[in-house]
């Protein structure tokens, strides 16, 4: 989802959490003389975010549920997607063989319902593993030239080294995570390979195939995975040959015998811990939890009002806010740490780039860095109470803003949008080290469990609020509701709307927004105008 970014601090660039520096990267194929802006981080404050993106989701589901598929508990961490010659020469228009497969990969979606599978069991933790065949082009290499199949490849100088038509296909093309295979010369991924060393080097159980032939190196590979001992799922919808006829009886008659087929939905399904109705009765479900799919948070609090008030409470508790603030202000700002990291979200042509290259590992060069500087925000230091309202990747100049003021020193609340399920767990740590508390609409495809919210939240004592759904409305609903409650706290009576705050305390507040919504920033433009609390706002246009 992503490109983190991290190197060792030279002499005298002592950078604060939350500021922002100034990168190009002259080895790039476009875009190498551009300069782009992006906030820092210290390393301490996101090795835990990459550890919840990399494992902790993938420990919280397993504790949430357990399902089981022929007396193999399905677990991400032991599952391996293998893509079988996703190469040009069959999946590409001017490939010398795309012309045969195309009517089947048309008809069942092909790549794009496999692309959709392999970018979301990344995300939970599956090892993508991608088998091109390849032959040197001289026949010397090719276990069979003179019969069948592999005759044809010979003849027709298939799949040669070096060729585009061998290369795996873009929409496909590995990334750093990702295994390749090498030396596969004949029909079996295992035959004269290293495959079966990969998997058993990752404790791989679970292999789903997918790919080209159906009926050939397919089926091969799906006959010896199963003679091996491993769980294998088939992609209904996610592998192809000659004919539509070919496909159906690979499916429904050979592939039952060796191999569960299912549809590249249903495997998502799967990964997620839920078994695909069509094949219940094939599945047994195990759960440590009761109530999995209440939703809603695993907190004391039942709704924004009480969270707000819990954490208020607990922040007047911890020490008198006079000297708290008079200690903190007076220590130094800026962070002695060795390290610093940008993470940067795919959010336009040039982080695209950025991200393809890096995943072909062209990126063993250096980069030019300006820099630190303090958030464009300035303004932030004419207010005591900060709301900073962010949607997407746009928290990190809201992070900014916080990082630059450490402590309590100034009353710092984050309002979250988001519909990426990495950058939540990913950014999670910072945001509890930096916010005094946030609130995070996530409105992603993917749903937390139960046992994920609790991980992400922690405990009573967070400071995150966790909705998965979009707020009914972010400015007279969410932030009012923020500033009424805290304005009200260490008083005899509630303010009831924002207008019965005095103007004095209402003047101490600034609302910030970053993020590329015109309807967002129209609506707090208007509630500013409206309730007299100040708003500034940066507005990303892709």
């Amino acid at each position: 989802s992503g490109v983190q970014m991290l190197w060792r601090n030279p002499s005298g660039f002592n950078a604060n959490s939350g500021e922002y520096v100034q990168i190009k990267l002259p080895w790039l194929s476009e875009g190498s003389q551009e300069w782009h802006p992006f906030s820092i981080y210290v390393k301490e404050r996101t090795e835990r975010g990459l550890d919840i993106v990399h494992s902790k989701h993938d420990l919280a589901h397993q504790e949430s549920v357990q399902i089981s598929m022929n007396g193999i508990n399905i677990n991400p961490l032991t599952t391996a997607v293998i893509l079988i010659e996703y190469q040009n020469e069959f999946a590409s228009k001017g490939g010398k063989l795309h012309n045969n497969v195309k009517q089947v990969m048309k008809d069942t979606n092909m790549l794009k319902n496999t692309v959709d599978l392999v970018e979301y069991a990344r995300t939970v933790g599956v090892r993508v593993i991608h088998v091109p065949v390849i032959f040197d082009g001289t026949g010397l290499d090719n276990p069979n030239m003179k019969h069948g199949i592999l005759k044809a490849c010979h003849a027709g100088g298939l799949f040669v080294q070096g060729t585009w038509n061998a290369e795996i296909i873009d929409c496909l093309r590995p990334k750093i995570s990702d295994v390749v295979i090498q030396d596969k010369k004949g029909l079996d991924s295992f035959l004269g390979t290293d495959l079966q060393e990969q998997l058993e080097k990752r404790g791989i159980e679970t292999l789903i195939l997918g790919g080209f032939l159906t009926n050939c190196c397919v089926e091969s590979t799906m006959r010896t995975a199963y003679e091996k001992g491993y769980n294998v799922i088939t992609l209904e919808d996610g592998t192809a040959c000659n004919s539509v006829e070919e496909q159906r009886v690979s499916i429904t008659k050979t592939y039952e015998m060796f191999s569960t087929p299912m549809k590249c939905s249903e495997v998502k399904e799967l990964l997620r811990g839920d078994a695909p109705e069509r094949l219940q009765e094939q599945f047994s479900t195990t759960s440590t939890l009761t109530d999995i799919e209440a939703p809603g948070p695993v907190l004391p609090w039942t709704d924004l009002k009480s969270f707000v008030q819990h954490r208020m409470s607990a922040e007047t508790c911890v020490t008198r806010r006079s000297s708290r603030v008079m200690k903190e202000a007076r220590k130094q700002m800026r962070s002695q740490n060795d390290t610093t990291q940008v993470f940067m979200r795919i959010a336009g042509d040039w982080t695209r780039e950025v991200y393809d290259e890096v995943s072909r590992h062209q990126q063993l060069r250096h980069c030019w860095v300006k820099g630190p500087y303090i958030s464009p925000f300035s303004v932030v230091s004419s207010f005591s109470h900060l709301v900073l309202v962010a949607s997407g990747i746009g928290l990190t100049p809201a992070l900014g803003v916080m990082g630059q003021y450490i402590g309590k020193s100034r009353t710092k609340i984050l309002v979250w949008s988001t519909r990426c399920v990495q950058m939540l767990r990913f950014f999670i740590p910072l945001i509890k080290d930096t916010a005094m508390f946030a609130i995070i609409y996530y409105t992603g495809e993917e749903k937390l469990s139960n046992a994920e919210l609790s991980e992400l939240c922690n405990n009573e004592t967070s400071n995150v609020f966790i909705q998965q759904s979009r707020p009914e409305d972010i400015a007279y609903g969410t932030v009012s509701t923020i500033i009424t409650t805290v304005a009200s706290m260490n008083r005899t009576y509630s303010y009831r709307s924002m207008h019965r705050i005095p103007m004095k305390t209402r003047k101490q507040w600034c609302i910030l927004y970053c993020g590329g919504s015109k309807k967002i920033r129209d609506m707090f433009s208007a509630f500013s105008k409206d309730t007299k609390v100040s708003f500034e706002y940066e507005l990303f246009d892709w």
